[in-house]
């Protein structure tokens, strides 16, 4: 006997047109994973479609409902939140279990269960693992007994026990398929024509801004065949461009150049773009990418001031940023590079080098933000 689900990508308080977006590729993996264990899934993203989709769905009730917010794409505005209470109670009325999963549910648990009684509780890690046994054994009793469940129960008296799921590598949980998102459950023509793929979790790096290292753990990546697979999927539901949401693509550089080879030897036509470290390249990788189909790359440079970005781990001098955006560009690929103006140790004049730094090359977009 199946359990039905229904899984849903939170709504986002915009700026932009919401049919610029790109498909959840996060909430969709999970949904995915869901129906694999031949459960009944019903999908809706309501960052795209708005809260009217509600009334959309395939079934008038559901076991569980899983709200996804803020959780492999880390795009949602601190605004998004006041919604919620809505949101909640309007899902209340189609489900007996409403869950929360991403980084407000992992590190704001209780705060989040305090604010919105009608949560029955926060999933602390990767909600495809927490949830594996549930999916799989259809047992409703499971999610009582699951330590990586904070409940509106448990949260005063457990909270402190609980840990984060952050070894498994969740690329090599199914053989073959891994979690590679079924677009079939949304609404695929309905979105940008730049669709994503997410081929690798967790990070290396030690940014002391950046929380993905300590939500998600150490990377861990689908292998290339799995990510071939992945494009192959994309590209039969007729995209022909694609962005890697890794938060960091190029950290194990021979997957990369495996990739790269894949995509070249199967002769695929698609263009692409990633995320990536810019001290992880250089002239080679560079134009093995770009020969694959690569045609932009996001940098984060972080700080105008060498010793800063020293202190975030980021060790490449100023020498090194120019030379690397330069290449990739004289070769055919294009920049965006993000900056960040109040990390620790930011001065007026560390400031006036970031601004100095970011003029010295012409990039498709500069990002400027603030962390506080």
């Amino acid at each position: 006997m199946s359990i039905n689900y229904l899984i849903i990508s939170a709504p986002n308080i915009l700026k932009s047109d919401p049919s610029i977006l790109i498909e959840p590729v996060d909430a969709l993996t999970l949904a995915t994973w869901a129906k694999h264990n031949h459960n009944d899934v019903d999908f809706i993203d309501l960052d795209r479609f708005g809260i009217g989709a509600i009334n959309n769905l395939k079934f008038n009730h559901y076991k569980v409902a899983i709200v996804v917010f803020d959780y492999l794409i880390p795009l949602y505005s601190s605004n998004a939140i006041a919604s919620f209470g809505g949101l909640f109670n309007k899902i209340s009325k189609l489900t007996d279990c409403i869950l929360l999963t991403g980084r407000l549910a992992n590190y704001f648990s209780k705060e989040i269960l305090n604010k919105f009684p009608t949560l029955y509780g926060c999933i602390a890690g990767e909600p495809e693992i927490v949830l594996a046994d549930l999916f799989k054994y259809k047992n409703i009793n499971l999610l009582e007994k699951n330590d990586y469940i904070i409940t509106q129960k448990n949260k005063f008296d457990n909270f402190k026990s609980f840990s984060r799921v952050k070894t498994k590598n969740i690329y090599n949980l199914i053989p073959q398929s891994g979690p590679i998102a079924d677009r079939k459950l949304c609404q695929f023509n309905n979105y940008i024509d730049i669709h994503s793929i997410i081929s690798s979790r967790g990070c290396n790096g030690c940014c002391k801004f950046c929380s993905t290292n300590n939500y998600l753990g150490v990377w861990r990546a689908a292998s290339p065949q799995l990510v071939l697979s992945e494009i192959k999927h994309l590209l039969k539901l007729g995209a022909r461009k694609i962005i890697f949401l890794d938060d960091n693509f190029s950290t194990d550089r021979y997957r990369v150049e495996q990739i790269c080879k894949s995509v070249k030897n199967n002769k695929i036509n698609v263009v692409w773009g990633c995320l990536c470290r810019i001290i992880d390249l250089d002239e080679d990788l560079l134009n093995k990418m770009h020969e694959a189909g690569c045609r932009w790359i996001h940098f984060g440079i972080e700080h105008g001031d060498y010793n800063i970005r020293l202190n975030l781990g980021k060790n490449f001098s100023d020498d090194y940023i120019i030379k690397t955006i330069k290449f990739a560009q004289k070769i055919g690929i294009r920049v965006r590079t993000s900056w960040i103006l109040d990390l620790p140790g930011a001065t007026s004049d560390s400031i006036r080098k970031t601004f100095d730094l970011a003029k010295k090359y012409q990039v498709l977009k500069l990002s400027f933000i603030f962390l506080h």
